[in-house]
């Protein structure tokens, strides 16, 4: 049986500090693009930028690798705001709106994002190891355990996946008749972030070391619909 690593191994105690330094640089960059969208488009849609600064305290409070995959969903889920028809409801991008951008720069900007999730992605997929790795199928034997460096909270991130992924459904449901109020768009808003943080937290979790896969896939399934229809209810109210 291979050795385990002890949790005070300099390279893993290393690792974890750059894990939260990533964290750091992470949520400053989230930071700005809230209060971006904030400035830009909180007249006509003023929870725009709820889910970047929520995210951004997430990943400033502890290092968490699962948080990682949340930022490569948050851009890449952003990018449907480059679409004219879904920025009626989620708003246009704040950066080209800042900037009066081109289709050139527009393409650019796709470029970027997408430079941005592949990072994100690529970083949650390193760091994950720190959650652990005695229970992860399909390493090589020769090598040594890694222990818990950091708190595997994939269990209740599952779950919290799960139950935003259901907010966001009802979010959905609720517009309809929320919207002879006037209030219609705020319930496919407020729908919206909490599918994202489902999609997000649910894709981290799911390919973390986790007793509760199929519930971080439920929350993924259940926040990509109601996403998905939030956006056509959007064109309808």
């Amino acid at each position: 049986m291979p050795e385990t690593l002890s949790i005070d191994n300099p390279n893993l105690q290393l690792a974890r500090r750059r894990l939260q330094r990533t964290q750091w640089l992470w949520a400053l960059l989230l930071a700005a693009m809230g209060s971006l969208a904030f400035g830009v488009l909180r007249p006509e849609h003023p929870l725009s930028f709820v889910p970047w600064v929520i995210a951004a305290v997430m990943l400033a409070i502890e290092p968490q690798p699962i948080l990682l995959a949340l930022v490569a969903m948050i851009w890449a889920l952003s990018l449907a705001n480059l679409a004219p028809g879904v920025a009626a409801l989620l708003g246009s991008d704040p950066l080209t709106m800042l900037f009066d951008t081109s289709t050139l720069e527009t393409l650019v900007l796709i470029f970027v994002r997408l430079v941005i999730v592949v990072t994100a992605m690529n970083q949650f997929l390193l760091y994950r190891m720190l959650y652990g790795t005695q229970t992860t199928q399909g390493l090589d034997d020769s090598l040594p355990y890694i222990p818990e460096v950091v708190a595997n909270r994939s269990d209740g991130y599952s779950r919290s996946a799960a139950i935003l992924g259901l907010v966001s459904v009802l979010g959905d449901i609720s517009a309809i008749p929320l919207a002879v109020r006037g209030f219609g768009m705020l319930a496919l808003s407020l729908s919206l972030s909490c599918a994202i943080f489902a999609i997000g937290l649910g894709v981290g979790s799911a390919f973390s070391p986790t007793t509760r896969r199929s519930t971080a896939l439920l929350g993924v399934g259940l926040g990509a619909s109601a996403y998905l229809v939030a956006i056509a209810l959007g064109s309808m109210i």
